[in-house]
């Protein structure tokens, strides 16, 4: 009998093959093509699936990586782990030659950002069976204890030069399309900022009160005057692991000084009001 893993590989190429002849086959001269591009755990799904119940007739395509070092990197670590290339990275390969060989083509790129505590903490989860099998007891089930002990410790070691959901935008949204956020303000009030570079047109939303403001920020990024209803989906407290995720956000206990390595990153103040990172350090800094 096959393994779960052998079909789930199978499924992938299957169908990133058939992925890969209707992106080459598309020409997205007649409807603009949107793209999700985002690091992962930040309400991506959420957005996607919003956007399709919208009954909007605009591919709509979700990736992480654009760039090609971050292309190869994903690739490299794949490979690694002995996994068949997920459906995503055979994507971000095929769009990639088709965005930047036709600059006729109008994009709209939707990204979204996450404070890093609660991003970590939700990856980790999301992607354990692949990147952390020793946290599975043989049981089936999650050590959340160790989850949040291995948590812990690399928050303790934090670096934003380093840390993924940090130094994504200059990793990948900078490398792909020469777009750097750090050099454009941010409405910390609103809680989304629309740019343009070139040919593509670029709404950054924070996730955190994204359900105050979705329906404003889509029908002004898209001139739509109908409503979208922003509908919630890939929460990690719905899923087959939700106990333990949640002892783990409940049980975390950072210092006061993890805490402010993290919260005085670049990348958090670029996004979050002062308010917003005193309410993350009482909900994550249990002893600050």
């Amino acid at each position: 009998m096959l393994s779960n893993k052998i079909l789930r590989n199978i499924y992938r190429y299957t169908f990133g093959q058939i992925e890969f002849i209707l992106i080459s086959l598309s020409s997205f001269r007649r409807k603009t093509p949107i793209l999700i591009y985002q690091m992962g755990k930040v309400g991506s799904s959420t957005v996607d699936i919003s956007l399709k119940k919208s009954g909007i007739n605009n591919k709509t395509y979700h990736i992480h990586f654009l760039s090609q070092v971050g292309i190869d990197n994903a690739v490299k670590y794949y490979n690694s782990i002995n996994s068949g290339l997920p459906r995503h990275l055979l994507r971000s390969m095929f769009l990639r030659k088709k965005i930047f060989n036709d600059k006729a083509v109008k994009w709209k790129l939707i990204t979204m950002v996450r404070e890093p505590i609660g991003r970590e903490i939700s990856n980790i989860y999301q992607n354990i069976i692949d990147s952390n099998p020793e946290l599975i007891n043989k049981d089936g089930k999650i050590n959340s204890n160790e989850v949040t002990e291995l948590l812990e410790e690399n928050f303790l070691n934090f670096d934003q030069e380093k840390n993924f959901t940090c130094s994504w935008f200059e990793n990948e949204l900078k490398r792909a399309i020469s777009f750097d956020i750090y050099a454009e303000s941010f409405n910390k009030d609103k809680g989304y900022s629309i740019y343009n570079i070139d040919n593509i047109d670029i709404l950054v939303i924070r996730i955190e009160d994204m359900d105050s403001f979705f329906d404003e920020a889509i029908k002004e990024f898209f001139g739509w005057n109908q409503s979208v209803p922003m509908i919630r989906a890939n929460i990690g407290d719905k899923k087959t692991y939700s106990g333990a995720y949640k002892k783990t956000t409940s049980n975390i206990f950072l210092a006061k000084e993890t805490c402010e390595k993290i919260y005085n990153s670049k990348y958090v103040k670029h996004f979050y009001s002062q308010k917003m990172i005193e309410s993350f350090f009482v909900k994550w800094g249990r002893n600050c």
